[in-house]
């Protein structure tokens, strides 16, 4: 048996490998891959050697309640995982323990297949791809993903175990990244029946926290996990310390930040020839089909993935002779990309995503939601703040924007993103943020854990989603009404990372919105000590406000959306009537309810009238932080 079928989790290790590499890891991948196949409302999805599920969840978001997703793995520990985890806002997901090379499913049953780092693993990688396109209607759509190589960080981590416990673990290790080359992907593919086969290449950058401590949980949650629980405490560290010596060149603070390439191949199943396609239209008609043409044409172009037109309408329509002046004239005549500043699990991510299904039937065009994070918000802002300000990239943030400037004055450094960069076309949420410890803290009210924290001074860890973000300045304003807590800080890349140190118990304190944290609270991980709304929370109403407790503090982690300085009058007029009527959509009232959610949604300009005062309040809230990091 080769090294890639023993790669089989038990269950402790599934535990971990959800934990540490899926988030850390494939997390920021996942979202990539779902916006390669563009899905709509309604499809119904399969998710290939599924994992514990973050494809899959993602997909349920974004087809909503009415779509129908898959979750298929050969693991049992890895479906147990899945199954275990909180429900997402969207289609139910139905999770199976099948092989690849025999789903014993119905042919012509799926709309779009995702396999994200599955098809190194499967024993006989064309039988698994025939598989693929029997499940798919014709004319459905793959998605799947493949690294290019080891990697740096797989590259050190593989050196280091050759070196301290042998050459066989470190192979077992790196089995993961044996792949297949770009030319054998679109091979494969081929042969397996798919048309319109393209294999790109992606990039970005993975950021993961304090290697002495991740690379023993990663190493864990993978098949070595035997061999190094026989290995002594100093082997162990050792490996940790020599993994970030490897990666010194890459380091960021106490972990390190590291570019990854995987293949992203996209193909077209069933039955589908887009040559064979007859196109019979009416003059009425031209306009939509030019701007399908249009989209068709510039899509084969960029690395974003396939657009779901280009299966609709194809090559044929190309042959139309029509004048594209239309397709220019006419905003949108494309897809528009909202870049969500956070990764994956956090409040961002968890309401962009309805919204952009939301606004793809108001706008007409794919909304692709495309994750940016790093730097507490910073990488995202920059990006969307340097973009071409023509309406088709936008920004998805929280209260964090708002003190990027004034932090970069407390360092004495020119400004590289100011509130003047952005138009804010509409805030969507304003969620109240809440005090919370994890289930090992036996802090049951505001008041023991004051106590505590003050008796036992940088003994427990509070984390956020970043220095001075918008889950870590509540702390301040928490800290000027109580006096110093002294806690210990971790910050991490966004919410869903925090909340993911929280529940390993890599930190104890957090101050999180309800949206984020709602599912794990009522699982019993995380207990919310208060609130710091204004009112009581109506799904959480036994907690209690600052205010109620004697403390004049008020904050909401709101979220909104922006377009750069310089679009057009026209187009954010068009953009904020667009956000407006989303955000009153049945499936967009849902995603807010499941989340636990009121409304708060502002129009443009009421916002920006809010954002001036609270960017004010976030301003002193920077300065009581002071000099960090």
């Amino acid at each position: 048996m080769s090294q890639l079928e023993q790669w089989q989790l038990t269950a402790e290790a599934a535990e971990l490998y959800e934990r540490y590499p899926a988030t850390y890891i494939l997390g920021p991948w996942a979202p990539l891959l779902i916006d390669a196949a563009c899905l709509i409302l309604g499809e119904r999805v399969l998710d290939l050697a599924c994992g514990t599920g973050l494809v899959a969840r993602i997909g349920a978001q974004r087809v909503g309640p009415a779509g129908r997703v898959v979750g298929v793995d050969l693991n049992p520990g890895m479906i147990a995982v899945a199954q275990s985890l909180p429900a997402v806002v969207g289609a139910p997901v139905e999770w199976l323990e099948r092989s690849a090379v025999d789903l014993r499913l119905p042919s012509a049953d799926f709309d779009v297949v995702f396999c994200q780092q599955g098809l190194q693993f499967f024993p006989d990688r064309l039988v698994a791809l025939r598989e693929m396109r029997r499940v798919l209607k014709p004319g459905g759509r793959l998605a799947l993903s493949v690294w290019t190589g080891v990697g740096p960080y797989h590259g050190a981590v593989g050196e280091v175990l050759d070196r301290c416990i042998g050459n066989a673990v470190a192979t077992k290790f790196c089995a993961s990244r044996q792949v297949p080359s770009r030319a054998e992907l679109r091979r494969l593919a081929t042969e397996a029946g798919f048309s319109d086969v393209e294999v790109r290449v992606r990039r970005l950058d993975i950021r993961l926290p304090r290697l002495k401590d991740f690379v023993p949980h990663h190493l864990a949650a993978t098949p070595v996990a035997p061999f190094i629980a026989a290995t002594d405490s100093e082997t162990r560290e050792e490996i940790g310390a020599c993994v970030l010596q490897r990666l010194q060149r890459f380091a960021d603070g106490d972990g390190v930040t590291y570019p990854e390439e995987t293949h992203v191949l996209t193909a077209v199943g069933g039955y589908h020839r887009r040559t064979s396609v007859k196109v019979e239209v009416s003059m009425q008609d031209v306009p939509k089909l030019v701007t399908g043409v249009a989209l068709s044409e510039e899509s084969a172009l960029k690395p974003q993935g396939m657009d779901r037109r280009r299966f609709v309408i194809g090559a044929a329509a190309t042959s139309l002779a029509i004048a594209p002046a239309f397709a220019q004239d006419a905003f949108p005549s494309r897809a528009i990309t909202i870049v969500n500043a956070f990764p994956p699990g956090g409040l961002n991510d968890i309401l962009t995503r309805p919204l952009a299904t939301a606004m793809e039937p108001i706008l007409k065009q794919p909304v692709v939601v495309e994750t940016k994070a790093g730097a507490a918000g910073q990488v995202g802002a920059q990006v969307v703040a340097s973009a071409k300000p023509d309406g088709y990239t936008l920004l998805s943030h929280n209260t964090g924007i708002s003190g990027y400037a004034e932090v970069d004055k407390l360092f004495g450094r020119p400004a590289k993103v100011t509130r003047g960069h952005f138009i804010p076309l509409a805030r969507v949420v304003a969620d109240p943020v809440l005090l919370l410890v994890n289930d090992t803290q036996p802090y049951n009210t505001l008041q023991e854990f004051i106590a505590g924290a003050k008796a036992h001074p940088d003994t427990l860890i509070f984390t956020s989603g970043g220095l001075y973000g918008a889950s870590h300045l509540p702390l301040a304003y928490l800290e000027k009404a109580t006096g110093r807590l002294h806690l210990r800080h971790l910050p991490t890349s966004g919410g869903g990372p925090a909340i993911i140190a929280m529940l390993g118990n890599n930190a104890q304190v957090t101050t999180l919105p309800v949206g984020a944290t709602l599912p794990h609270i009522k699982a019993g991980k995380l207990r919310p000590l208060a609130n710091f709304g204004a009112t009581r929370s109506k799904v959480l109403p036994d907690v209690p406000t600052l205010k109620e407790l004697g403390f004049d503090v008020e904050y909401y982690l709101w979220v909104g959306v922006f377009a750069p300085r310089g679009t057009p009058d026209e187009i954010i007029t068009m953009l904020r009537a667009a956000i407006g009527k989303a955000v009153q959509s049945t499936e967009f009232q849902i995603a807010l309810a499941n989340a636990g959610q009121d409304p708060a949604y502002l129009d443009g300009p009421d916002f920006q009238k809010f954002w001036d005062i609270d960017g004010q309040r976030t301003d002193e809230a920077v300065i009581w932080i002071g000099r960090q990091g």
